[in-house]
């Protein structure tokens, strides 16, 4: 298991898993840009890193910004980050030296068995699963929605009337259209919906979706604003959510995880499921 606080930066760039001496080049939409000299690089779009100012060693390895790699150019050596679940913009004080590293095992392992043994210890829906005694459905008799073919209406039906529902399918084959189908049927039992991804571009690409497909729908989204979201999808604060009406919300697991436990949803879809840390 690679442990990168056991790691000094010099090993972490010579295994790929890290990019060190990055300088800062702008700020634009939320991203972050930075220059990196030529080094080892195993990184690619989408991963988890975390951004340290400097060269962390140690438990400070960790401590930085979470965020994912949005683009990666080799040629001209620069990334572009996407900070997970704020907008953050570059300040003046971003000179210097800069370390990327990938969010390896050292927090996701740990995380994860917190979480397994938080659930063990509630004996909640987890220990069923472990058990293989599946997932309890909703009990909704859904019709089958309107504009999909044989294979996404099954797979549609069995998300609404079933509990745990997991659909795949390679690019092109509608698999975001069937996502809005879905949360448009769960709106139209008077039910409110969570939608989650791991990116702000997914969660995006649902919500314009599902406002496409039924604009009455209320929607809206936590967090910072897209430049590119579905103009009738507002922004709200974590805060500010508890006191408004909604029937879907868009938010990254990072955002979701700060919301107060007292903020029930009936169903949650994730978008791109399979990008998730297992610990999230």
């Amino acid at each position: 298991m690679l442990l990168l606080h056991e790691l000094t930066v010099e090993e972490r760039v010579g295994k790929g898993v890290s990019l060190t001496d990055l300088k800062a080049l702008d700020s634009k939409n939320g991203k972050l840009r930075f220059h990196f000299p030529l080094q080892p690089c195993k990184l690619r779009e989408g991963d988890w890193m975390v951004l340290g100012q400097g060269r962390p060693v140690g438990p400070e390895v960790s401590k930085g910004l979470q965020v994912v790699v949005a683009s990666l150019d080799p040629l001209s050596r620069t990334v572009e980050l996407d900070p997970i679940g704020q907008y953050w913009e570059l300040p003046d004080s971003m000179g210097g030296c800069w370390t990327l590293d990938y969010l390896s095992s050292d927090m996701n392992v740990f995380k994860l068995m917190n979480a397994v043994r938080s659930s063990l210890a509630e004996g909640d829906v987890f220990q069923s699963l472990l058990a293989g005694n599946g997932w309890a459905g909703s009990g909704l008799s859904a019709p089958p929605p309107g504009g999909l073919d044989e294979s996404q209406t099954i797979a549609a039906r069995e998300a609404i009337s079933g509990g745990l529902t997991l659909i795949h399918g390679p690019p092109g084959t509608g698999k975001t259209r069937v996502l809005a189908a879905i949360i448009e049927s769960l709106v139209g039992f008077g039910k409110n919906v969570l939608v989650s991804a791991f990116t702000h571009r997914a969660i995006d690409n649902v919500l314009h979706a599902v406002k496409i497909l039924n604009p009455g729908i209320d929607v809206v989204k936590l967090g910072r604003r897209s430049p590119d979201i579905y103009p009738g999808i507002s922004t709200v604060s974590p805060q500010r959510l508890p006191r408004i009406k909604f029937a879907v919300v868009g938010a990254t697991v990072y955002a979701a995880m700060k919301l107060s436990p007292r903020l029930q949803f009936d169903a949650v879809v994730i978008d791109e499921a399979g990008q998730l840390p297992m610990a999230h």
